[in-house]
């Protein structure tokens, strides 16, 4: 999935609420983070692979290991 097929299903007021959207790619096993939306797009995009830990934004401090999503 990429961000354009999901722009079709929110709108650019939807992500400036929202504020940080997180897209799961199982096949390719990363999840990438986009966050701080601006007109132009988003201001901060992280991919992050088996391995590796995010951050939520909601919970600064928190961590979530991209295996625990992926399984």
């Amino acid at each position: 999935m990429t961000l354009e097929l999901t722009r079709h299903r929110f709108t650019t007021a939807d992500y400036h609420r929202m504020g940080e959207v997180w897209l799961v790619d199982v096949a390719g096993e990363s999840i990438t983070v986009y966050r701080d939306p601006t007109p132009a797009g988003f201001s901060s995009i992280r991919t992050a692979q088996r391995g590796e830990s995010l951050t939520i934004q909601a919970f600064p401090g928190r961590e979530v290991a991209v295996i625990d999503i992926l399984g």
